[in-house]
C-alpha cells in the first residue's frame, strides 16, 4: 500500500507516556509529560495548531486510559501520586470531560481492577470496554518497597528488590485476566468475558466497525507478546475471539511490540514503531524470567499493513519511536510525540496516509 506522511503542528510539549481520543474532526491529547495540560486539535483547521483546553483536574499520571464516547471524553486509572501516598500507585479514579463546555468532573465510580497500562474502546453507544491492567495491590506494594530504599546508600538492597520484583513468571503479576465493560450512563461496571489470551499492558489497540485488534504489548515487564489479537462484537455479550498472523521481523526473530502507533489507513491495519528488548524471547524460553536483565532496548521506525492476511513492511517511521499517541482520523493516522531511543520526549505530530 503506498504510504504519504504530512506533518502537523507540533504538540506544545514534548508528549510520551500520554492519552488522546477523537471526536468528530477534532483531537485531543495531553496528561502523561504533559501534566495536566490539555490540547486540542481541529482537523479542519490545521493551521491554527493545538489549542489549549481546560487542564485536567486529576493528579498527574502516566499510562491512563482515554475514551471517547459521544460528546464526552473519559479518562480511567494510570500511576500517579495520589493526594494521601508517598508513592506512586496505580490509580482507580474516573474522570469525564466535556467536550461542549470545557470542563472536567471527576467522576464517583472507580475502576474495579487497575487499569494502569490497559486498552480501551467505545463497542457500543455508551459501552467501553477494557483489556489489560497492572495488578493494583502488587504494584503498590512494590514501588512502596523499592521507594523506600536509598538507591545511593544501599545500591544492593535496591537491585535485590528490583531483580525479586522482575525475576517473577508472566502469571504470578496478576494483571487483569478480564474484559471489562463500563457503562457511561449508569457508571457500572461488569466483566464482559474472561480475554483467554495472557493479560496485556501496553497494547496497541485497532478499532474497525466491530472488531477490536490488539497488537503484542506486554504479558510481564519487559517481555512482550508476540500474538496479534481479534476480537469481533456482536448484538448481547456474544464476543468472537481469534488471533490474526504475527508481525515477522525478519532475519531478526520478532520480540513483539509494546508502545506501538496503530490504527487505520485506507481501511487497512497499520502499525508502526514500537520498542522491545532484543534476547528478551530467548531468556524466556530458557525460563530466566527476568527477561530483558542485560539486554538492550530497542525503538523500532518500522511501519507494517495488514494486506492479503499477512503483514507486510511498507515504509519508516521519522525515527525509532514508542509509548506516543496514535489515532485513527478520516484522513489516516495521526502519529503524536512519544519516546526515542535516548529515552527522550517527542513534540513531533504526523499524518500517514
Amino acid at each position: 500500500m503506498p504510504l504519504s506522511m504530512v506533518s502537523y503542528p507540533d504538540f506544545p510539549d514534548a508528549i510520551k507516556n500520554a492519552v488522546g481520543a477523537r471526536i468528530d474532526d477534532r483531537i485531543f491529547a495531553g496528561l502523561g509529560t504533559a501534566g495536566k495540560q490539555f490540547y486540542c486539535l481541529d482537523l479542519n483547521s490545521i493551521e491554527l495548531g493545538w489549542q489549549s483546553m481546560a487542564p485536567f483536574i486529576g493528579v498527574i499520571r502516566n499510562d491512563a486510559v482515554m475514551v471517547a464516547s459521544g460528546n464526552s471524553i473519559w479518562v480511567f486509572s494510570g500511576a500517579g501520586l495520589d493526594e494521601d501516598s508517598e508513592y506512586t500507585q496505580v490509580l482507580t479514579d474516573v474522570y469525564r470531560f466535556d467536550v461542549t463546555n470545557n470542563q472536567w468532573e471527576k467522576i464517583s465510580s472507580k475502576t474495579p481492577v487497575g487499569l494502569l497500562g490497559a486498552s480501551g474502546c467505545e463497542i457500543a453507544p455508551g459501552k467501553i470496554a477494557f483489556w489489560g491492567g497492572y495488578n493494583k495491590a502488587l504494584f503498590d506494594d512494590f514501588l512502596a518497597k523499592i521507594g523506600q530504599i536509598d538507591a545511593t546508600l544501599d545500591p544492593e538492597k535496591h537491585q535485590a528488590t528490583l531483580v525479586e520484583f522482575m525475576s517473577m513468571r508472566p502469571e504470578q503479576y496478576g494483571w487483569n485476566q478480564d474484559i471489562w465493560l463500563f457503562d457511561c450512563e449508569t457508571l457500572q461496571w461488569r466483566i464482559l468475558t474472561a480475554n483467554p489470551f495472557p493479560a496485556n499492558c501496553g497494547a496497541s489497540l485497532i478499532q474497525h466497525d466491530n472488531q477490536i485488534v490488539l497488537v503484542d504489548g506486554e504479558i510481564k515487564p519487559g517481555l512482550r507478546s508476540t500474538e496479534i489479537k481479534q476480537f469481533t462484537f456482536h448484538s448481547g455479550d456474544k464476543v468472537k475471539i481469534n488471533t490474526l498472523p504475527s508481525i515477522e521481523h525478519s532475519p531478526q526473530e520478532h520480540e513483539g511490540l509494546a508502545g506501538a502507533y496503530a490504527g487505520l489507513v485506507k481501511g487497512q491495519y497499520v502499525v508502526a514503531g514500537g520498542a522491545f528488548f532484543v534476547g528478551s524471547q530467548k531468556q524466556a524460553r530458557e525460563k530466566q524470567w527476568y527477561t530483558h536483565q542485560g539486554l538492550s532496548k530497542h525503538y523500532a521506525d518500522d511501519i507494517w499493513c495488514f494486506e492479503d492476511q499477512q503483514w507486510q513492511r511498507i515504509g519508516t517511521l521519522p525515527v525509532g519511536q514508542a509509548y506516543g499517541i496514535s489515532i485513527t482520523s478520516e484522513q489516516g493516522l495521526v502519529i503524536i510525540g512519544g519516546e526515542n531511543a535516548k529515552g527522550h520526549a517527542l513534540q513531533s505530530c504526523y499524518l500517514l496516509g
